[in-house]
C-alpha cells in the first residue's frame, strides 16, 4: 500500500533532484512553483511511500476545486524514482485520487508531450485513461529533433527554406542576450506586441517572465533588422535534460515580410545543437483540444514533428 505524505518545499526538493532516474522536469520543481505562489496560495508537495521508501512525487495547485497539476505551466504529472510499471503508475493513481477526494476535490493533471519521455507518458496515458468518469483533452505540440547527422535545414519544406533565404538576404541579425531584467523586458515587448496584433493575450505577465526567466537562467535571442531595430524575439527555458523549451516567441508584424520567426527558429535551433541539445520543444499549436490551423503550418514549415499533449480529468 502506497502513503500519501505532504513535505515542504524544500524537503521535496531534497527528494526529487534531475538526478531522479525518471522523468523529471523544471516545470515539476520547487525551484520553479514556488515563483507563482501569488496565483495559488494552496500548493500540495506530495511524496509518495511504500514501506516507507517514497517512489514518486507531485507539485499540484489546489484551486477551482480541484488539484490542478500544473496549475501555472505548460504540463506537471508525477516524478518517478523508478521504472515506469503499470502496477506502480496504478497505485500511485489511486492513492492521489484518496488522497484528493479526502479534501473534497477533484484532479486535474496535464502530462508533458509524449516525445520528450515516450515510454514513461505512454503508461501514465494509458493507467489514468481508465479511471472512472475520466474527461481526456488531446492537444498538438510540436517539436525539432537537434540529433543526427542532417542539418536542421535540410529537413525544411521547399517553402519554409525558401522563406529561410528570404531572412538572411534581409541583413537580419540574430542575437542570444545574456538574461538580465532589462533584456527580459526588452524580449517581452516584442512578443507583447506580436500576441496583441494577432488578438492573443499574454498569460504571463512581464513582472513573472523577469522572476521566471531569472530564476530558471533562461535563454533571450532577438532577430534585428537592418535598420537595427527589433523585430523578432524568443524566451527558452531548459525544461528537462538535452530539452529546451520554447516559453513565448513573437515578431513585429510590421516586418514579417523580412521572415524573422523563420531566421529566428534557424538560429535558435543552431545554437542549442552546438550546445549539445537533442530536442527543440517549440509547445502546443492548439487549444483546449483545437488545433490552431496557421500556428501547426508554421511549425510544420520549420520540420517540426507533432507529439501528443495530453490533459486528464477525473
Amino acid at each position: 500500500m502506497i502513503a500519501v505524505e505532504r513535505v515542504t518545499p524544500d524537503a521535496y526538493a531534497a527528494l526529487f533532484s534531475d538526478r531522479a532516474p525518471g522523468l523529471h522536469t523544471v516545470f515539476n520543481s520547487p525551484a520553479f512553483t514556488q515563483l507563482y505562489t501569488h496565483k495559488c496560495p494552496g500548493i500540495h508537495y506530495l511524496a509518495f511511500r511504500r514501506r516507507n521508501r517514497v517512489v514518486a512525487g507531485i507539485i499540484a495547485g489546489e484551486t477551482g476545486g480541484m488539484l490542478q497539476s500544473p496549475f501555472s505551466a505548460p504540463y506537471g504529472g508525477f516524478t518517478l524514482l523508478g521504472a515506469p510499471a503499470i502496477a506502480l503508475i496504478t497505485e500511485l493513481t489511486d492513492a492521489l485520487t484518496g488522497y484528493a477526494r479526502e479534501l473534497g476535490l477533484g484532479i486535474r493533471i496535464t502530462l508533458p508531450p509524449v516525445h520528450i519521455a515516450p515510454a514513461e507518458i505512454s503508461a501514465w496515458a494509458y493507467v489514468l485513461g481508465l479511471r472512472e468518469g475520466i474527461k481526456i483533452t488531446t492537444d498538438i505540440n510540436y517539436h525539432i529533433p537537434l540529433d543526427g547527422t542532417a542539418a536542421y535545414d535540410s529537413r525544411m519544406a521547399p517553402a519554409a527554406r525558401r522563406n529561410l533565404r528570404r531572412g538572411f538576404s534581409s541583413n537580419l541579425s540574430f542575437h542570444h542576450l545574456e538574461a538580465t531584467p532589462e533584456a527580459i523586458k526588452r524580449a517581452y515587448t516584442i512578443i507583447k506586441t506580436n500576441h496583441e496584433a494577432m488578438g492573443h493575450p499574454m498569460n504571463v505577465s512581464e513582472t513573472d517572465t523577469v522572476r521566471t526567466c531569472m530564476a530558471l537562467h533562461g535563454d533571450l535571442f532577438t532577430v534585428t533588422g537592418p535598420d537595427g531595430k527589433d523585430v523578432a524575439a524568443a524566451i527558452f527555458y531548459r525544461s528537462c535534460k538535452g530539452i529546451a523549451h520554447n516559453a513565448v516567441w513573437g515578431d513585429i508584424p510590421a516586418y514579417r515580410s523580412l521572415r524573422p520567426m523563420n531566421f529566428l527558429a534557424h538560429g535558435i535551433a543552431c545554437h542549442y545543437r552546438a550546445e549539445g541539445l537533442k530536442t527543440l520543444d517549440l509547445g502546443t499549436a492548439s487549444l483546449c483540444g483545437h488545433p490552431q490551423p496557421g500556428l501547426c503550418h508554421f511549425k510544420e514549415t520549420l520540420s517540426a514533428l507533432p507529439s501528443l499533449k495530453y490533459t486528464f480529468v477525473f
